[in-house]
């Protein structure tokens, strides 16, 4: 009795231990988040299943605990379609944001109504590279991004008859990765499975999260159009390079890229980059070309910050004056101004420089050249430059009368 009450307690210490291991990760079901509408500039949608996402859903096959999750959701197309991209809200949470293969199925519908039956394409595992991961937002330590893959061949799908398409991403927690979820349920609710959390088949989305739940997904034809996604929003400083990230799909590759910035520059490659000369926000334009002279345009906002140096007006006399101001975002430092008067015969004050130790956004502060000896008509130029990189250069001419200068133009 004695051995067997010590086998007992063993056995109720293993329990226990292995209880605890179980539960020493934070491996939840569901990540909730705050609702949020994601638009996509994407054309030619055979199926909408609507782009808000309000949380993220389990969706990950790991290493060590299995099927962390696998999602899917049903559709029926109103004209036969070979579908040939798949355009999906995923994310991360528990971790740092990785780069997961992700790999999708399509089946036919078990005849019911309800769930998925037999697989008719796939399941095929698309490489993160592959899969356009493009941010959208954080929300605290949620990452939401939208993702693309090409599905080649495509699946036949004929006209009003339910298909269903599940996805499950592929790396090891942390992080844990899921599909975008919504409440905005068309056809039936999203099915899951997971053996990692008790369900070794297809359930309805209330049966696990307490409220029925749609993905956050778009189908697209065989003959999609080339695309284009000039990224962003982007952000930066002055003179600092901007990297810049594009993206395309559809039509015949190889693409050409071409992006005007804004300000004036251009660029082609899909990952340039560009430095501004001048704070503010610039609308960035990318331009995709395939290989059979087809276009995709889409633009981006760059919003740049720094300090702007403006020359206001110029004024003669007893020397030459101007005013400067700081009309960028940023405090200006470190300024060095410079005047030179060239043509004529000036005998005194051909250059005059100085320096401000700062200038605040909106501040003004008045720079002279105070004291030119000469005759004739002059060129005069004046310079501003700050750390920063801001600089501004204005250009006159003026009729010097031995010491006095007039007629500034």
């Amino acid at each position: 009795m004695k051995g067997a009450g010590m086998l007992l307690l063993t056995a109720v210490l293993l329990l226990s231990a292995t209880a605890v291991t179980a539960n020493t990760n934070n491996i939840t079901v569901k990540q909730t988040a705050t609702k949020a509408d994601h638009t996509a500039s994407v054309k030619g949608v055979v199926w909408d299943n609507d782009l808000t996402y309000e949380n993220l859903l389990a969706c990950q096959n790991d290493p060590t605990y299995g099927e962390l999750g696998t999602d899917a959701d049903d559709f029926v197309l109103s004209a036969t379609t070979d579908v040939s991209f798949v355009y999906w809200i995923g994310g991360y949470w528990n971790g740092d944001p990785g780069n997961f293969d992700w790999q999708i199925t399509f089946y036919a519908d078990d005849g019911s109504g309800t769930r998925p039956g037999t697989i008719i394409w796939g399941p095929v595992i698309f490489p993160a590279a592959t899969c356009d991961q493009q941010f959208i937002e954080q929300q605290g330590a949620t990452y939401f991004f939208s993702y693309g893959a090409v599905i080649d061949p495509p699946v036949l799908c004929y006209a009003n008859v339910k298909y269903w398409i599940s996805w499950q991403a592929q790396g090891a927690y942390p992080p844990q990765s899921g599909i975008a979820g919504h409440s905005l349920v068309t056809l039936h609710e999203e099915k899951f499975k997971s053996t990692y959390f008790g369900y070794p088949d297809w359930v309805d989305a209330s049966a696990v999260f307490g409220e029925p739940y749609d993905l956050a997904y778009q189908l697209l034809p065989y003959d999609l159009p080339v695309h284009c996604d000039a990224g962003g929003p982007y952000a930066g400083t002055l003179i600092a390079p901007v990297q810049f990230n594009g993206s395309a799909y559809g039509g015949v590759e190889p693409y050409s890229w071409a992006w005007d910035f804004g300000d004036g520059g251009t660029a082609t490659g899909q990952y340039p980059t560009h430095s501004y000369v001048a704070p503010g926000v610039f609308t960035v334009t990318l331009t995709v070309t395939d290989a059979i002279a087809n276009t995709s345009t889409d633009t981006a906002l760059a919003t740049i910050t720094g300090p702007k140096i403006d020359i206001g007006a110029m004024t003669g006399g007893f020397g030459v004056t101007a005013v400067i101001t700081n009309n960028g975002t940023v405090n200006a430092t470190d300024l060095r101004w410079k005047f030179t008067l060239t043509g004529g015969l000036i005998l005194l004050g051909k250059t005059k420089s100085g320096t401000l130790t700062s200038l605040a956004v909106g501040d003004q502060a008045t720079i002279q050249d105070s004291l030119i000896i000469g005759f004739g008509k002059t060129f005069i130029k004046v310079e501003v430059t700050c750390a920063e990189g801001a600089s501004a250069i204005q250009a006159k001419t003026g009729i010097v009368i031995l010491f006095y200068l007039i007629g500034i133009k």
